[in-house]
Order: C-alpha cells, then sequence, then structure tokens
C-alpha cells in the first residue's frame, strides 16, 4: 500500500454479535481483516462489505488503529499472536471492542509499545451510545469512530467497563425479571395478559420519571407501621396464589432495604418466618 490505512479488525466469532459493526465509520475507514483463519477473514470482510482479509497479523503493520473483537475465552490466544508479530506497536492505538473486558486484557500490547484502550456498546439501537477507556490516544480514536457514526462516545474510569456491564444488567434482564414478577401478579388477579401488560408499563414509567427526577430519595420504601401492615398483606396474598412468587417478594425486598441502608429487620423477621412455615 502507499499509504497507511487506519484502521485494521481483528475477529473471531460471529460478525454480528458484535455491535462495534454498527458503526458506519468502520465501513468507511477498514483496512486488513485478520480471521482466525484466511476463510474466515475473507467471509468478515463479505459481510461488512469492506476492508480485505489477511493471511497473518504481519499484515496489520501498515495501520494506525487495529481493532480487537472476540469472545473472552478466545481473547488471550488472539492478544498473544498480536504480541508475538513483527508489528511495531510503538504509537500503534488497540482497542478491545467486544464484551465487558477493559483494556487491562491488553497489557501485552501495552508493555510492546501500544496506547490500548476499551468501547462497549450500550444495548441501545443505532447509532447509540458507547463507553471508552483507556489511554489518552486511544480514547481519541474512540471517540472519532462513535462520533463520526453519529454515535455518543462516554469516557468511564480505567477498568470500570465490567462495573457498567454489571449496571446494565440491573437496567436490563434484572429489571425485566421484575416487572415479569409484577405481571404476574395482576394475572393471578385475574386479568389477561394483554391487560397486565399496560399496567405494569405504566407504573415502570413513572418509577422511572420519579427516579431521574429524584435520584435515591425517589425509593419510598414501606417503612411506616400502617407501610409494613399493607406489605405484610401483600405478601400473604401472593403466598396463597404462588408461594415462589411471593418469595421472590420477599428476598427483592429484603434486599432493596439493605442496598438503600434502611432498616429492614422487620422484613428479615417476616422472611424468617416464612421460611418457619414452609419447614
Amino acid at each position: 500500500m502507499t499509504r497507511s490505512l487506519p484502521l485494521g479488525l481483528v475477529l473471531a466469532g460471529q460478525v454480528r454479535r458484535h455491535p462495534l459493526v454498527r458503526l458506519a465509520s468502520l465501513a468507511t475507514h477498514l483496512g486488513p481483516v485478520k480471521g482466525v483463519t484466511y476463510r474466515q477473514a475473507s467471509r468478515i470482510a463479505n459481510t461488512l462489505r469492506a476492508g480485505f482479509p489477511v493471511k497473518s497479523s504481519d499484515d496489520l503493520a501498515p495501520v494506525r488503529v487495529v481493532l480487537v473483537c472476540a469472545p473472552e475465552k478466545q481473547l488471550r490466544s488472539l492478544v498473544e499472536e498480536l504480541r508475538a508479530s513483527a508489528v511495531d506497536w510503538r504509537r500503534k492505538v488497540v482497542l478491545l471492542c467486544s464484551g465487558p473486558l477493559d483494556s487491562s486484557h491488553l497489557a501485552d500490547l501495552a508493555a510492546r509499545g501500544a496506547e490500548v484502550g476499551s468501547l462497549h456498546a450500550l444495548d441501545e439501537p443505532h447509532p447509540g451510545r458507547f463507553l471508552v477507556e483507556g489511554d489518552r490516544l486511544a480514547v481519541r480514536w474512540a471517540r472519532r469512530l462513535v462520533e463520526d457514526s453519529g454515535g455518543i462516545a462516554i469516557e468511564i474510569e480505567r477498568g470500570s467497563a465490567s462495573l457498567c456491564a454489571a449496571g446494565e444488567s440491573l437496567a436490563s434482564w434484572l429489571l425485566l425479571a421484575l416487572l415479569d414478577a409484577s405481571a404476574g401478579c395482576f394475572r393471578r388477579a385475574g386479568l389477561a395478559a394483554g391487560g397486565a401488560g399496560p399496567i405494569v408499563a405504566r407504573l415502570a414509567h413513572r418509577a422511572v420519571r420519579s427516579y431521574l427526577k429524584g435520584g435515591r430519595r425517589a425509593c419510598r420504601l414501606p417503612e411506616t407501621p400502617e407501610e409494613q401492615v399493607r406489605f405484610r398483606l401483600q405478601v400473604e396474598a401472593l403466598r396463597r396464589a404462588d408461594p415462589a412468587l411471593a418469595g421472590f417478594l420477599l428476598e427483592v425486598a429484603v434486599l432493596a432495604f439493605a442496598h438503600l441502608g434502611r432498616d429492614g429487620a422487620w422484613l428479615r423477621k417476616l422472611a424468617c418466618e416464612r421460611a418457619a412455615a414452609l419447614g
């Protein structure tokens, strides 16, 4: 090549599982594509309709930035292969672009002089938000890659990608489990699924709006004697209809009190009473 290509890609696994491919700027600037095999590299380039396949990690030498996308179990071997290549990593940027792993997993390349960072897609529609972290130059390139595609890049502290992934779990599949449990209560009260869903959606929407406005202060827990009595009645009613779901409600309530730093002794006592009743 007569000039340096800006982006190289090292990818293992299925192409579409990596959120990076939703960025339009990838196709615009992509050069060499390295897969586990040359045949896979060809499939990746064909799928992306961008770049060209290469056989060796040495072929990444002309690029300034290398993007690494791989399942966690394959990442170590890919990094070792890159480290062992003839590429001079000084002043090159390597961005890890898959899973909750952060730039610390590129330490071997950093030791060879690379500027390392990571880029993490939040589960949002295109173009969406991406979390970025790492060395200053790596963060700058990650921002450019995201923002040139119309997305939003949000810088986080180094080594905190997994913390953010935990936050995403709480606000996604764990939240959905709570919403499903809520809908289950309404269904057991005789509402059809089509009737329970909109009620749960409105309640959840109101709760989210309250939290965005008031933060933790919006988390009003049943703490007065009257509120405690009402919650006990809820647990008992649910126990008669669905004992397992009643246990779920009680366990979540105990954890919520503990998380918010409130006195949940009465709840723990209620949980013990329920456990004793179950034998």
